[in-house]
């Protein structure tokens, strides 16, 4: 088990972490408030990664079309979490494992191909460049 952390800890990178919801507690009771983002900082390093055609093959049906990514953590994630290291392109996280012998956590994520299902502010950052269908004078 030691190695597969090496192997983590050698090849993880800072992560940014948007959370569509943060919870707080409001005199007794939990309450989901707006988008939280937890920026890279020290703690905040991991490694992604595609899912191999072999574990494709173990995919829902119906889901195995998407593009699944692997996230392994040194810090603790949530399902929904929208998480990227700056090179891949955002995923959700849909499944999480926590490995006490780490201790790290193991995220299952999908790759979000609209940019609708960022939290707003990331969103502006993340639309498409736009290109002109046509060109010339309307007349």
């Amino acid at each position: 088990m030691s190695s597969v952390i090496d192997v983590i800890r050698h090849y993880a990178t800072d992560l940014t972490v948007l959370r569509p919801y943060a919870e707080k507690e409001v005199d007794g009771y939990v309450t989901k408030s707006t988008a939280l983002v937890v920026p890279p900082y020290p703690g905040a390093r991991g490694h992604m990664q595609t899912y191999s055609p072999k574990e494709l093959r173990n995919v829902p049906e119906g889901q195995n079309t998407l593009e699944w990514w692997h996230v392994w953590t040194l810090f603790e994630i949530k399902e929904d979490d929208r998480i990227t290291d700056g090179v891949v392109p955002y995923i959700t996280v849909e499944r999480i494992e926590f490995w006490r012998q780490g201790p790290l956590w193991h995220g299952h994520g999908v790759k979000i191909t609209d940019a609708r299902q960022l939290p707003g502010g990331i969103l502006l950052g993340m639309l498409p460049k736009l290109v002109p269908v046509f060109t010339g004078t309307v007349g």
